[in-house]
């Protein structure tokens, strides 16, 4: 459950890059996702006195939980729910907040209407590796953060054993299938994922 994005927040907190930040709300449907990601990040922290809560969105709703307008950074898997993730964010993102969807759309899903009025979409927004403004105010980046370039890289770091990621490469079989997952990603024969 966003191992990545909790490491990222951990690694900017760390930087003091990031500040005045009290709670973070882990949003899935699958408590267990939310549950291990809690125990596994919960102390470090913790250590800048930030409290990790986990919301099932299937059972409640956001709104019963964090006061409109409240969040600034909002990180949901959006690929099944699109339509009722965009009412989240209009509903609890404040001016200026990020909606941070991940886990890979096709083009045109989730359509949103930008500060210019051009339509677009989340699924577009995350192939095009864009970060953009709605006509709502609130931002939505859809990229997971990597591009081929960057993946080729821990490739090589990872063959060179240079990079231990046990815990997030722990679903591939292996740098040699790796490659081909990469290839078919760039070659874009899967939605947003690499496949190996």
């Amino acid at each position: 459950m966003a191992s990545l994005h909790l490491k990222y927040i951990l690694s900017s907190l760390g930087k003091g890059d990031l500040k005045l930040v009290s709670k973070i709300y882990l949003a899935d449907v699958i408590d267990a996702g939310m549950d291990r990601a809690i125990a596994r990040f919960g102390d470090d922290f913790s250590k800048y006195n930030i409290e990790l809560h986990k919301i099932n969105v299937k059972e409640k709703e956001l709104s019963s939980v964090i006061k409109p307008k409240e969040v600034d950074y909002y990180i949901e898997t959006v690929k099944l729910f699109p339509d009722q993730t965009l009412e989240r964010c209009r509903t609890i993102l404040a001016e200026n907040g990020v909606l941070m969807s991940y886990a890979g759309m096709k083009r045109g899903d989730g359509p949103v209407v930008l500060e210019d009025k051009t339509k677009y979409s989340i699924g577009d927004v995350h192939w095009d590796g864009k970060i953009v403004r709605t006509n709502e105010g609130f931002w939505i980046t859809g990229n997971t953060g990597s591009t081929v370039e960057d993946m080729t890289t821990i490739l090589g770091m990872l063959k060179a054993r240079n990079i231990y990621v046990y815990d997030d490469v722990g679903a591939l079989c292996g740098p040699d299938a790796m490659l081909e997952g990469l290839h078919a990603m760039h070659e874009k024969k899967h939605q947003g994922k690499i496949v190996a």
